[in-house]
């Protein structure tokens, strides 16, 4: 990384030895340990080793240059990437250059078909050509046209086709960039997705034995979780619980938070705090409140707008629960949480 940076001539990102040899083999070598957790991969080559997620920061670098990679796609798909790199990189780096969307993308096409090229497998006309198409669809979703997009797209199955046959194409290369095209064509087709592509679930169910699903406490509370629900025990003032990092939230789409949860303190409020990719400080100004039933005994559901509140607006980054707003001492239970439109 350092060479690449400081101007080094040689390319060792895209490089390869007279052997096949690169920087992208240790990536896809390994990453069969790090998603397995089985010692023994490869044959039991890391028999003696304890896994590395110290490793995690250069599977961001390597799937910078190699997004095709389905192993380093799984790698970090699996990683809990975002918490990780907050606390890697710093949140500062994540405000200005947010998070890599994981997936098939028109540029990881292009880069698998670079590799392809260097390897004589597709023919300079046929890249020409991919680089044509890629550019009029990437140019067709920018201006919000999705179906001429993805025509553009559909398109290459039968340039492929053609190319396989008049030998300007590997059949190694057809089926891999068959693959990927299709992975894009997937994502772009997603229902469940964010304009980047990414699929969000807002969801939290609580039915993962002890996992609190990347909630943690703030202050003044004691959180366990188990028999489907998150148990807090008030300890003190101002409790409240924290949602995981970057949850990268459309405030225009999702407006409306939903809490189901048996409230035993004799408290009759309890409120919500936000940041924003804009302002990532918990203040008074991004905060709402909402009355709960005091001395419960049913866990009743609370439907809370949040875009009753005007800072709630474009994308919000992390959730700050506060069970109830006076109480001191008590127990409250949730039973999930949850973000819809």
């Amino acid at each position: 990384m350092f060479i690449f940076n400081n101007g080094y001539p040689v390319d060792w990102y895209e490089y390869t030895g007279n052997k096949g040899q690169n920087l992208e083999l240790p990536f896809t070598f390994y990453s069969e340990f790090l998603i397995s957790g089985n010692a023994d991969s490869r044959g039991g080559y890391y028999r003696n080793d304890a896994i590395d997620y110290g490793l995690l920061p250069l599977y961001e670098i390597a799937y910078h240059h190699y997004p095709y990679n389905a192993q380093i796609r799984q790698v970090l798909e699996g990683s809990g990437r975002l918490e990780f790199d907050v606390e890697t990189f710093g949140w500062t780096l994540m405000l200005t250059h947010g998070a890599d969307v994981i997936g098939a993308s028109p540029d990881s096409i292009w880069k698998l078909a670079l590799k392809y090229a260097k390897l004589d497998e597709v023919s300079h006309s046929l890249l020409s050509l991919l680089e044509n198409k890629l550019n009029a669809a990437e140019k067709m979703k920018s201006e919000g046209k999705d179906a001429q997009a993805a025509k553009h797209v559909e398109d290459l199955f039968k340039h492929f086709e053609r190319a396989e046959r008049t030998s300007q194409m590997s059949t190694a290369a057809k089926e891999a960039l068959e693959a990927e095209v299709q992975a894009l064509l997937d994502r772009w087709n997603c229902q469940d997705c964010d304009d980047d592509g990414g699929v969000h679930h807002y969801d939290w169910q609580f039915n993962n034995g002890t996992d609190a699903e990347g909630w943690r406490t703030r202050k003044s509370v004691k959180l366990e979780v188990s028999d489907g629900m998150l148990h807090l025990e008030v300890t003190g003032s101002d409790p409240g619980i924290l949602s995981p990092h970057l949850l990268d939230i459309d405030a225009d789409r999702y407006k409306t938070l939903i809490i189901r949860k048996r409230n035993e303190t004799d408290d009759h409020r309890a409120n919500v705090f936000f940041v924003t990719d804009a302002d990532p400080n918990f203040d008074g100004e991004k905060v709402v409140f909402y009355d709960i039933e005091p001395m419960d005994e049913h866990v009743t559901e609370y439907v809370i707008d949040m875009s009753s509140n005007p800072h709630w607006q474009g994308r919000i980054e992390r959730l700050r629960i506060d069970p109830v707003h006076s109480a001191r001492s008590g127990f409250v239970h949730i039973d999930s949480i949850r973000l819809t439109e």
